[in-house]
Formats: structure tokens, C-alpha cells, sequence
């Protein structure tokens, strides 16, 4: 249904590796994926994987997660990434809102075709109908925004992320208070935590976080640029070792 471009230049947002690549010239492919044990994997594999992608393609490939702002601003930002006369082509699980998404595309830049086939939905588009106030609207959605009264700064599609979740309240509120010395937070998210830490042992002489989720690590730095002692921040899979 639809071609390869013939110079092979092809952008992957939320890029997962996987076989159905291998049917097609890799060369010009461009991988973004900011979760690390994805972008590991497509390294693995000998493809080019970048935290941010940059430039202009004449095929955007999407896989669109299921929170449905941070999907509305990937349809968004795919959209700038696409050259005139360029596809985008989007593809979900029924089951992780393949439905919202098609019709989510179609009132963004209007459908140029979709398929449905093993439970799963790829839909299309060639921006010939692209709404323009929409568009910006919806490319804002991941823009870093304040909660918990302004404290801190995060944005959807993290886990928690407009507020604190009970397990680290519960666990907030029964730190020991002579935690002391160089500390880790694994699994940092955007930040609450470690802050809590801080805030609350104020023996602990060092933190460093380590987070999978690059979106969530960018957080974090904010969240804790005004922190009383050093803190790391490690985009790193701590399965990994």
C-alpha cells in the first residue's frame, strides 16, 4: 500500500526494533527513542537511535503510546518532521487506543488510508487537511507544566506524573532520618523522591538518579537544580548493571 522512499531516508518515533525492519534498506533509518532499554536494544540491532530527533523525511513512522496527550503531541511533532509531500504512517494495538489514535490523525491532518489486521491499527496520512490551530494546540500537550501547587514540573505519559503516588508517600513519610552519605535513587522518575530525601535527611551528602525514561530524567534536572548537594543524573537501565 504504501513504498520504502527510494533514497531510504526514514524517521522512527517511539521506535521499537523488530523483525518486520529487516524487509526494508536500513541505511537512512533514524531511530528516536528516549527509553533506554529500547534504545539499547536498537543499538544492538545497528541502527541509528537518537534521543531527539532533528530534520525533515519523506516517511515518519509512529508508534503512538497510550496515554492520549502524550500520543496527540507525537502525531504533532511527527508532523513537523514530515517534507512536503511526505507520509506519516501511525500504527497502535486495539487495545492501546488504536481507535482514539486513527480518529485523533484523521482530525489532525485528515486520513490518506488504514489497515487493520492482527488485532492492530496502522492508519496514514499525507497532511493534505492539516489543521493548523489544532496542530500547535496539540504540539504543546508535552510541554513541561507545573503541579503540586507549582513545586514541581512534569508532563503526561509518565508514570504519575500529575501527582505523588501512594507507594512514595508511604514510603516518604517513613524515611529513617539518619539516612547519611552518598545516596541512589533507581527509578527517579521526575523527581519527587529524591527530593523528599533531601528534604527530610539532611545527612544525605550526595544523590545521584538513575532513570530509563529520558523524558522524565529532562524533570528531574529542574525539579532538583536547586538542590543543597550534588546530584548525578544517569539515563541509564539499572537491569543492565
Amino acid at each position: 500500500m504504501l513504498r520504502w522512499p527510494a533514497d531510504g531516508r526514514v524517521l522512527f518515533l517511539h521506535a521499537r526494533d523488530g523483525w518486520a525492519l529487516r524487509r526494508f534498506p536500513l541505511a537512512g533509518l533514524v531511530c528516536e527513542q528516549g527509553f533506554k532499554p529500547f534504545a539499547d536494544a536498537l543499538a544492538r540491532a545497528g541502527l541509528a537511535v537518537v534521543a531527539r530527533a532533528e530534520g525533515r523525511f519523506p516517511l515518519v513512522l509512529a508508534l503512538p503510546p497510550r496515554q492520549r496527550d502524550e500520543a496527540r503531541a507525537l502525531l504533532a511533532r511527527a508532523l513537523d518532521h514530515l517534507e512536503p509531500g511526505g507520509v506519516l504512517v501511525a500504527c497502535q494495538s486495539n487495545l492501546e487506543g488504536a481507535r482514539s489514535g486513527e480518529d485523533d490523525l484523521d482530525r489532525l491532518a485528515g486520513l490518506a488510508g488504514n489497515f487493520s489486521k492482527h488485532k492492530c491499527r496502522v492508519y496514514w496520512t499525507r497532511a493534505e487537511a492539516l489543521d493548523a490551530a489544532l496542530h500547535a494546540q496539540w504540539r504543546a500537550l508535552d510541554a513541561p507544566r507545573p503541579i503540586l501547587d507549582g513545586r514541581f514540573v512534569s508532563r503526561p505519559g509518565l508514570f504519575a506524573w500529575d501527582r505523588v503516588d501512594a507507594a512514595s508517600a508511604l514510603l516518604a513519610a517513613r524515611l529513617p532520618d539518619d539516612l547519611a552519605g552518598n545516596g541512589a535513587d533507581l527509578g527517579a522518575g521526575w523527581g519527587w523522591l529524591a527530593a523528599e530525601v533531601l528534604a527530610r535527611c539532611p545527612q544525605v551528602t550526595a544523590l545521584d538518579l538513575y532513570e530509563a525514561q529520558a523524558r522524565a530524567l529532562e524533570l528531574a534536572r529542574r525539579n532538583l537544580a536547586d538542590a543543597r548537594v550534588p546530584v548525578g543524573f544517569h539515563w541509564h537501565d539499572v537491569r543492565a548493571g
